[in-house]
C-alpha cells in the first residue's frame, strides 16, 4: 500500500475518531441533560414521587435549599405553647423561619409566591399535636400551602399540608385519630384547611356521606398555631394520594380520575369512556348500576343536595379495576348549610339556612355556563329520576335512611355533642354563633328539603309523609 494511501487512511480515521467522540460526548451530555430534567420534574411536580435520597448530588442542590433547617428554626423550634387555654380543642403548633413562611424570596405564602407548588416550595417546620392539653406528637416537617382558590393574596388565611419524611424525622402521623380514609392508616401527608362557610361543616358532611354508603375521609378539628401565636379554627385530614386510597381499597389496581387535575393517559381514557356511557339516552338503573357503586354517587350527591352545598363538584372518581366498577371520594364540603354565590340569588342569601336551595343541585346546572358541572352525579340523577321507577325507590329509600336512620343515630349525637364543647372552648362568638345554626338546620331542613323534593321531581318517601 503506498504511503499516501495509508497517510490518506489515518487523516480519515483521525477525523471519524474526532467525530465519534464529539457523538459520544453530544449524546452523553443529552442524556445527562434529560435526566436532569426528569429529576428537576419529580422535584418541582406537586404529585411526584419522593425521589430526594439524602445524597449530595448537583440536581438535587435546589432541594436541599427547600428543605433546610435554618438557624432561627433550629432556635426557635425549641419554644413551646400553652394549649391549655383552649379546652377541648386540639392544637397544632407550627414553628418555621419567618423568611420561609412569607419571606419575599423564599416565603410559601408570599404574595409574589403563592401560587407556586411542589417539592421547591417545600419549607422546614417544627410540628407539635396537643391533645386535651397534652403533648401527643413532634417531629420536624415539610409544610407546604395547600389548595387552589385559597391562595389568593385576598384570602389572608391559607390552608397548609404538612409532610413527614424519615429525612425531617418522623415518617409517620399517629393512628388513633381515624382522620384517614381506611381507618388508622399510616399517614404520611396532613391537610389543614380553614373552614369557610360554617364551622364543623367539613366533619359533619363527610360523617352523612360515610353513613349513607359513601366514601369520604374523616376529619378532626384543631386551633392552629404559628411561631406562637393563634392563627385560626382548621381542620385536618389526610391528603388524599393515591397511596391513600390504595390502603383503603387494600390493592393498586385502580384508575384515579381526580375532578381539577390532570390525569393519567390511562385513567383520563377510562373516565372519559365512562362519561360517554352515562351520556347515552337508553341508559337506565339496571345498565348504570354495572358501571357505577352507586350508593358511592348517590350518598354524595344527597348529602349536597340536604347541605346546599353548591361547591360539591371536588373529590376524585375511582375505578377497583378488580371489581370493574366506579366510586366517587367526596372532599370538600366548606359551602355546605350557607347560602353561597354558587347556589344562591342574592335576594335568598338573608333567608334562613335550611331554605337554601337543593334540588337545584341536581337538575338545573345545564344552564351554568362552567362546562364542570356536567359530571357524572349531576348526569344519572337528571336522567333518571324522572323515568325510571327503579331509580326512583332507590333514591326514595337513600332519603328515608338519611331522615329515618343516620340523623337521628347516636353517632350524629355525639358529634353534636362534641361540636357543642368545641363551639363554648373557642370563646369565639363566631363559632358559637355557627355552632347555633347548625342546630337549627337540622332541625328545621327535612320538612324544607321534602318539599322542594315533591315540587320538583314529585318524589315523596315515607320519611317525608311523617
Amino acid at each position: 500500500m503506498k504511503e499516501s494511501t495509508k497517510s490518506n487512511i489515518k487523516i480519515v480515521g483521525f477525523f471519524l475518531a474526532i467525530i465519534g467522540i464529539s457523538l459520544f460526548i453530544h449524546k452523553k451530555k443529552e442524556r445527562t441533560s434529560f435526566r436532569e430534567k426528569v429529576e428537576f420534574f419529580h422535584a418541582t411536580s406537586e404529585d411526584a414521587r419522593g425521589i430526594y435520597t439524602g445524597k449530595t448530588r448537583a440536581v438535587y442542590n435546589p432541594l436541599d435549599q427547600s428543605y433546610k433547617i435554618s438557624p432561627w428554626l433550629k432556635e426557635n423550634s425549641k419554644n413551646k405553647i400553652n394549649p391549655k387555654p383552649f379546652g377541648s380543642w386540639p392544637v397544632i403548633s407550627l414553628w418555621i423561619d419567618p423568611q420561609d413562611l412569607d419571606g419575599e424570596n423564599r416565603g410559601i405564602i408570599a404574595a409574589n409566591n403563592t401560587f407556586k407548588k411542589g417539592r421547591l416550595w417545600e419549607r422546614a417546620v417544627m410540628f407539635r399535636y396537643y391533645q386535651n392539653g397534652e403533648l401527643r406528637f413532634e417531629s420536624m416537617a415539610g409544610l407546604r400551602q395547600h389548595g387552589r382558590g385559597n391562595r389568593e393574596v385576598k384570602n389572608k388565611i391559607k390552608n397548609f399540608r404538612l409532610y413527614l419524611r424519615k429525612k425531617y424525622g418522623k415518617e409517620y402521623f399517629l393512628e388513633d385519630l381515624n382522620i384517614s380514609l381506611a381507618r388508622k392508616a399510616q399517614i404520611k401527608t396532613l391537610a389543614i384547611r380553614k373552614e369557610i362557610g360554617m364551622n364543623f361543616t367539613n366533619d359533619i358532611s363527610g360523617y352523612l356521606v360515610n353513613a349513607l354508603g359513601g366514601i369520604s375521609p374523616r376529619f378532626s378539628h384543631a386551633a392552629l398555631f404559628i411561631n406562637g401565636e393563634f392563627y385560626s379554627f382548621h381542620h385536618m385530614t389526610q391528603h388524599l394520594s393515591t397511596k391513600a386510597v390504595g390502603e383503603y381499597l387494600g390493592h393498586e389496581n385502580f384508575a384515579y380520575a381526580k375532578m381539577y387535575s390532570d390525569k393519567s393517559i390511562r385513567d383520563k381514557t377510562l373516565y372519559d369512556g365512562l362519561r360517554a356511557k352515562i351520556e347515552d339516552e337508553k341508559l337506565d338503573f339496571d345498565s348504570v348500576s354495572k358501571l357505577l357503586d352507586m350508593d358511592s354517587i348517590m350518598s354524595s350527591l344527597l348529602v349536597a343536595m340536604y347541605t346546599g352545598n353548591g361547591d360539591w363538584m371536588q373529590g376524585v372518581y375511582i375505578k377497583d379495576l378488580n371489581k370493574n366498577l366506579w366510586s366517587h371520594i367526596s372532599w370538600d364540603y366548606d359551602v355546605a348549610f350557607v347560602p353561597s354565590y354558587h347556589n344562591a340569588k342574592k335576594a335568598d342569601r338573608n333567608k334562613p339556612s335550611w331554605t337554601i336551595q337543593s334540588l337545584y343541585l341536581g337538575l338545573d346546572h345545564k344552564k351554568a355556563k362552567r362546562v364542570w358541572y356536567k359530571k357524572i352525579r349531576y348526569l344519572v340523577f337528571k336522567k333518571l329520576i324522572f323515568k325510571d321507577k327503579k331509580f326512583r325507590e332507590y333514591f326514595s329509600k337513600l332519603v328515608d335512611k338519611l331522615f329515618l336512620e343516620v340523623i337521628p343515630s347516636k353517632g350524629l349525637e355525639d358529634k353534636f355533642s362534641l361540636y357543642e364543647r368545641l363551639a363554648k372552648d373557642s370563646k369565639n362568638k363566631k363559632v358559637q354563633g355557627r355552632f347555633s345554626d347548625l342546630v337549627n338546620f337540622f332541625k328545621y331542613r327535612e320538612k324544607n328539603f321534602c318539599e322542594k323534593l315533591w315540587q320538583r321531581v314529585k318524589l315523596r318517601p315515607q320519611s317525608c309523609r311523617e
